[in-house]
């Protein structure tokens, strides 16, 4: 080998190791180059093309793919699914993301969204900031995808500006008619934000992002002993339940001082007040000034956090707990609890309570050796079906074992091998507590049952059996009924009352007591010596005439007593004038209602004999002479048939101090709805019935 072609080799291989030492000292870390991620959200697109057109240059196709898989989540991870483990050209998945994401018409409409979902600007210098970015970020995205027209659309910029105040409005109009310019106008809205954001920024206080959580906590003095215990969980644990055991125990030990004996405990842990007696202690709470809530500061008990008493659910604690007394009646009666004090009448009311109704429906089961009817429990919340093994005995029904596991909220599970014995609490459904139900009435006897214990559970593996397929419902504290293939159930939740209603007084006699209760009689007694005058109608005295002059006339006259009729009807009645006419008439109302009835309902109205006054004014222009004339008590004249005058009874005294007087009408009366027609009727058919003589004996009487 010649020298000139060493050293050209040599030269070769220098340049060579100079190019492979260049590549790995420029070669970009991982970490720094990492895509960012993309789950598919429209305007996160631009960024994640623009990062990985700058920097998929300095990576291989291979390695823009691991970028590109790395950096796929959701639904922009299940767009390409099969493409980021098969495909090695990473244009050819990105070309499949723009198609899905990268639309220009869908991230600038999403870009605009933002724009319209922002709230009405206030007073607030960071709220002009905000307005600001979200539109410059807008006009940005716009130009990025070389969408101009989008920028001179005038409806997008009348909606940023309607949320302008009134203040920013005025001086973007001056800035608007300032401008020469043929820039679009969200492009001119953009740069006005902009320029009124940095006008805004020279005055606007420094943010203190960090300085919340780096301040230091001000120390406090310490008022109870804080215990924090953590569980460990035993995975080698041989049972088969989840099991438990305390680990670590952190106490916080703070000195507290009793203030009724100086020691280093609290007062509820003081054993000189835990000796005192009820009262005692009471006193001692009072004079200490401490909370009957809790016993341990010196704070309102509307304000304190403690729990109330365990025993009666008090607002005190339960050290200052009264004691009660129960008082039993007679052989028969219902217990009572009261309070029992000096000088005090307690009242013990009943308790509104709720009781739950799971979906327990009578079944019958069929087997090899017989049949059985017991109760099922419709267990939504179970995923199989068990069965007590003494009715599966008894029917014959063999069946394959399986483990039970049972699953709680909190993610334990609880697994038994065998359960001999499957007791479901007892359920009973009162014929009461349907009967309130007035959407369950047409159902009620398929819904109740007496007490009994369901003998098989039937889960979501046999759901076709306990879906509802209609619900009756009420309110909101009454129970609802389902019905499904094994028919009507009842279940929710019903308000009740937990026990009758007991008034309990406690009386102790005193001598003062007595001298003051017969003063008080004595002025009761005196005020009533007083009288009351009575309350009398304006036209009482006009009334009892009319109904004098009814009694005199014939018109009325006084009740059988006792009656043969079975039509006996009662009327009130009352006097009325008419505004312009000062004669006062009486009216027996008839329209008058009780338990639902009134007398009008049973008459009839009949035709409209009343002459119409077309017809009067076309026969008064007939004759030479017109002639007016009136009956006088014109339905008084007209009487009524004995069998029907039960009807039409009515009391009357003629003075306060006799007792009331039965009455009944012989007359039409003034109310009725059959009187009009039956007096027009009887005007128009007796002169018909008269012979010649008489009426023309009534003609020369005229």
């Amino acid at each position: 080998m010649s020298e000139s072609t060493l050293a050209d080799a040599i030269v070769l291989a220098i340049k060579t190791a100079s190019k492979e030492t260049s590549k790995i000292v420029n070669e970009p870390s991982k970490t720094l180059a990492d895509l960012p991620s993309f789950c598919g959200n429209v305007s996160e697109w631009i960024a994640f093309r623009s990062v990985y057109n700058d920097t998929s240059g300095l990576f291989s196709n291979v390695q823009n793919v691991a970028r590109i898989r790395k950096a796929l989540s959701g639904e922009a991870r299940e767009t390409c699914e099969a493409l980021i483990y098969t495909e090695t050209d990473p244009l050819q998945i990105m070309r499949v993301l723009e198609r899905r994401f990268g639309r220009p018409d869908a991230i600038i409409k999403q870009e605009l969204n933002k724009l319209r979902r922002m709230t009405p600007m206030n007073g607030g210098m960071g709220n002009i900031s905000s307005f600001a970015n979200k539109v410059n970020n807008c006009v940005a995205a716009i130009r990025t995808l070389n969408k101009l027209s989008y920028l001179s659309a005038p409806e997008m910029t009348d909606e940023i500006v309607d949320k302008f105040n009134d203040i920013l409005k005025f001086k973007w109009c001056e800035y608007k008619d300032s401008q020469n310019s043929d820039e679009p106008e969200l492009v001119m809205l953009s740069t006005f934000l902009n320029k009124i954001a940095d006008q805004c920024s020279a005055s606007m206080p420094i943010e203190k992002g960090g300085s919340r959580n780096l301040r230091p906590t001000p120390e406090r003095r310490p008022r109870r002993t804080n215990t924090i215990n953590t569980m460990k969980y035993d995975d080698n644990n041989s049972n088969s339940h989840t099991a438990f055991q305390p680990s670590n125990r952190s106490t916080i030990n703070v000195k507290m001082i009793c203030p009724l004996c100086n020691n280093e405990h609290g007062l509820p842990d003081c054993g000189e007040f835990v000796k005192l007696n009820m009262s005692e202690k009471w006193d001692a709470a009072k004079r200490l000034r401490m909370c009957f809530r809790c016993l341990r500061g010196r704070h309102m008990q509307a304000t304190c956090r403690g729990k109330p008493c365990k025993i009666c659910r008090g607002g005190h604690h339960r050290l200052l707990h009264q004691e009660r007394t129960t008082i039993e009646g007679h052989e028969g009666s219902a217990q009572t609890t009261a309070v029992v004090t000096e000088h005090t009448a307690v009242s013990v009311n009943n308790v509104n309570t709720m009781r739950a109704y799971l979906k327990i429906v009578p079944v019958e089961l069929y087997g090899p050796e017989g049949s059985m009817k017991v109760h099922a429990l419709l267990d939504e919340g179970s995923t199989v079906t068990l069965i007590d093994e003494q009715v599966a005995n008894r029917i014959g029904a063999k069946g394959r074992r399986e483990t039970l596991r049972v699953s709680s909220v909190g993610g334990n599970e609880i697994t038994d091998e065998n359960r001999g014995n499957l007791k479901l609490a007892p359920q009973r459904v009162e014929r009461a507590t349907v009967a309130a139900c007035s959407h369950l009435t047409d159902i009620a006897e398929n819904l109740i049952y007496d007490a009994a214990a369901p003998c098989i559970l039937i889960g979501q593996d046999n759901w076709g059996l306990i879906v509802s397929r209609q619900i009756k419902s009420g309110r909101a504290n009454q129970p609802a009924a389902s019905l499904t293939q094994l028919g009507w159930v009842l279940h929710g939740c019903c308000s009740s009352l937990s026990r009758p209603i007991n008034t309990v007084h406690h009386l102790r006699p005193s001598d003062a007591s007595d001298i003051e209760l017969n003063d008080i009689v004595k002025r009761h007694f005196e005020i009533e010596s007083l009288g009351v005058a009575p309350r009398k109608p304006s036209h009482d005295p006009e009334e009892g005439a009319r109904i004098n002059n009814l009694l005199k006339n014939g018109y009325a006259e006084p009740a059988p007593n006792p009656s043969t009729s079975e039509r006996l009807w009662y009327l009130p009645h009352f006097a009325v004038t008419h505004p312009q006419k000062k004669k006062v008439r009486l009216v027996f109302d008839a329209a008058a209602r009780t338990n639902g009835k009134c007398l009008n309902d049973a008459l009839l109205t009949g035709p409209d004999l009343i002459r119409s006054l077309l017809g009067v004014l076309v026969r008064f222009r007939q004759g030479r002479v017109a002639v007016s004339a009136d009956i006088k008590e014109m339905f008084l004249r007209v009487k009524i048939r004995k069998e029907d005058r039960d009807s039409l009874r009515f009391l009357w005294r003629n003075n306060m101090h006799e007792n009331p007087q039965e009455y009944r009408m012989t007359s039409l009366i003034f109310g009725a709805a059959s009187s009009p027609c039956t007096a027009i009727y009887i005007k128009i058919a007796t002169p018909q019935n008269l012979n010649l003589s008489t009426r023309r004996r009534a003609k020369r009487y005229d």
